[in-house]
Formats: C-alpha cells, sequence, structure tokens
C-alpha cells in the first residue's frame, strides 16, 4: 500500500488531512462505525499529496485502476482525491 507492507487482513481506514499532505491510516479496528479514532490500533499509517478531480458531493471510495495485481483506491469528496497505489504481492513473495 503506497509502497509499504500491509498484511492481508480487516481494517478501518481514518484520514488526517492537510493541505499538502494527507496522513491516511489502516486500523486493525475493523468493526468501528463514526467512533472516536481507536488510538494505538494503527496497523499502517502511509503520507499521500491530495490531488484534484471533478466535484463529487458524497464521499466515495472506488478504484479506477485495476491492472493484474496493481490498483488504486482513490478517496474522493468535493474536489479533493487522494490516490492510494497498491500491489498485491504473491503468496510466499
Amino acid at each position: 500500500m503506497a509502497g509499504k507492507t500491509l498484511p492481508a487482513g480487516s481494517y478501518s481506514i481514518w484520514a488526517i488531512p492537510g493541505p499538502e499532505e494527507w496522513t491516511v491510516i489502516f486500523s486493525e479496528a475493523w468493526d468501528v462505525f463514526h467512533l472516536p479514532y481507536p488510538e494505538g490500533r494503527d496497523a499502517l499509517r502511509v503520507k499521500v499529496v491530495p490531488g484534484h478531480g471533478s466535484y463529487l458531493e458524497t464521499l466515495a471510495f472506488y478504484f479506477p485502476l485495476v491492472e493484474g495485481r496493481e490498483a488504486v483506491l482513490a478517496l474522493h469528496w468535493g474536489e479533493t482525491v487522494v490516490r492510494l497505489p497498491l500491489r498485491v504481492r504473491a503468496e510466499g513473495g
């Protein structure tokens, strides 16, 4: 995920937005919904530079690119788009 290893599993996604850089957090606390941030349960944090896109009223998570073992996960809200490149490694690799 964005050049870092994230083991297979279930995660919730959290974000700390900034004007120049976002921190996207994958938390092992996967079974939460609109609760306070689950401190101490981070599985991975990645820094990402936000981009721009067409206006979107509702927060959307989608995969605009999927090719073989590589994809991009987009978080899109308003005109802000955060793209997270990901690669699935072969089992045992």
